[in-house]
């Protein structure tokens, strides 16, 4: 049962994936021939099979053969692997099914004949079919102890996406299992693909569901996990924030490393850097603390992506530095003002179209950073901490990194002369 999760995880991983593999034709025949055993196991297997190596040439024997099986979950299974062979007149085949199944023999059967109309309403949808999806909703109606929901959650998502008079019911089910309670493995593995499923409708407020399910500690791990993932992928706009509450308040070891690494790799700023530092000495965990001691020595400036311009770059180095001046790794307000002046000057400059000029005045705030920090164990007024160095020394290099060797103002020839000059 604890490989439930990891099985789901896969199974919706290659949910729309084929990798049918080549097989003989007298293999081919081989597989179609065993549907005629009398071994159940036989046939079973033969089904696997036909779906595994999609032999389309199987159907007509699938047709012939479905009605000759006794039990319901046969019949079913001929049924899927009919789906899953895409054939061309399923949905009429899927109806006859449906009005045949109160006549099935349920004795060594612990399931109701409503269960098997669910079952084939489900294909049904999947393949752009609603007009059975009343046996969907009866069958979730009488199922009280989520026995089927796995069942329920795909059929119930197409719903919301494509019938809009069904829409917030379909949601109402699949929020219902997403939040239902329970310790039974197999079922939070139900709750983990309905918030999965429901993460992809529209208006289904997953944000505020992923912040719910995250702030709880009783929140199964691969639940969280989930919903970091979600708000992640949705670029919630105080992700930061709600990872430092989280590391703080939650009680899991596992997933507090979790949200460790998120705020790592996601979050590389000054704040970051302060809230770590402060935190490690709160933390009583040795392994937590272990992993905020790295954190702590790794982290630096991230080079932004080259979607960010070198104006935008230049306003989150100026932010840094009041950042880091307010955390004490930048000392001396008249040298803060000396680093901020040189900053508003590159920024004149690049908007007038100097980016020499503009280089000047980075590389002058680098080489001052530099000079500084070095010189930070004696008794010079100014002051930059390894901290501060790790955020204003290499993000001024992220910018000089992005500006254009040449350019001048329009009317600069005496600029433009002096560098031809000096090469």
């Amino acid at each position: 049962m604890k490989y439930i999760f990891m099985i789901l995880t896969v199974i919706l991983f290659f949910e729309n994936t084929n990798f049918a593999q080549e097989i003989t034709e007298s293999e081919k025949e081989q597989i179609i021939s065993e549907l005629d055993s009398t071994n159940f196991w036989v046939r079973r297997g033969a089904l696997e099979k036909i779906k595994e190596y999609n032999i389309t040439e199987a159907i007509p024997k699938l047709l012939e053969n479905i009605w000759k099986e006794n039990l319901p979950s046969m019949k079913y299974s001929y049924l899927e692997t009919l789906f899953k062979l895409k054939y061309s007149t399923f949905n009429l085949f899927a109806h006859e099914f449906i009005d045949s199944v109160d006549n099935f023999n349920f004795e060594f059967s612990s399931d109701l004949p409503l269960t098997y109309k669910m079952y084939a309403t489900g294909l049904l949808i999947r393949n752009g079919d609603y007009s059975t999806i009343n046996y969907l909703f009866e069958a979730i109606k009488q199922d009280t102890s989520n026995e089927h929901t796995v069942f329920y959650i795909l059929p119930l998502k197409e719903i919301a996406k494509n019938l809009p008079e069904y829409k917030d019911s379909a949601m109402a089910e699949l929020l219902r299992i997403a939040t239902m309670e329970t310790k039974d493995e197999l079922k939070v593995s139900y709750k983990f693909y309905a918030l999965y499923e429901l993460k992809d409708i529209e208006g289904s407020n997953i944000i505020n569901l992923s912040k719910e399910l995250l702030s709880k500690n009783e929140t199964e791990f691969s639940i969280k996990m989930l919903t970091l993932k979600i708000l992640d992928e949705n670029n919630y706009s105080d992700f930061e924030e709600l990872l430092k509450q989280r590391i703080e308040s939650d009680t899991s070891r596992l997933f507090k490393l979790a949200l460790l690494i998120k705020l790592y790799k996601k979050f590389k700023n000054p704040s970051t850097l302060y809230f770590m530092k402060s935190y490690y000495k709160k933390e009583n965990d040795d392994r937590v603390k272990k992993r905020l001691q790295i954190e702590i020595a790794l982290l630096k400036a991230k080079e932004p992506d080259s979607t960010i311009t070198s104006s935008t770059m230049l306003d989150t180095l100026t932010s840094y530095t009041n950042q880091c001046y307010g955390y004490e790794w930048l000392k001396d307000e008249t040298y803060k003002t000396e680093l901020l002046n040189k900053l508003t000057n590159a920024k004149s400059k690049l908007t007038a179209g100097d980016s020499i000029g503009c280089r000047t005045e980075v590389a002058a705030f680098q080489n001052s950073v530099n000079q500084v920090y070095q010189d930070s164990a004696g008794s010079y007024t100014k002051y930059v901490s390894e901290e501060g160095y790790k955020f204003l020394y290499y993000y001024a290099g992220y910018i000089l990194d992005r500006l254009p060797e040449e350019t001048f103002p329009p009317n600069d020839i005496d600029a433009r002369v002096k560098v031809k000059k000096e090469k």
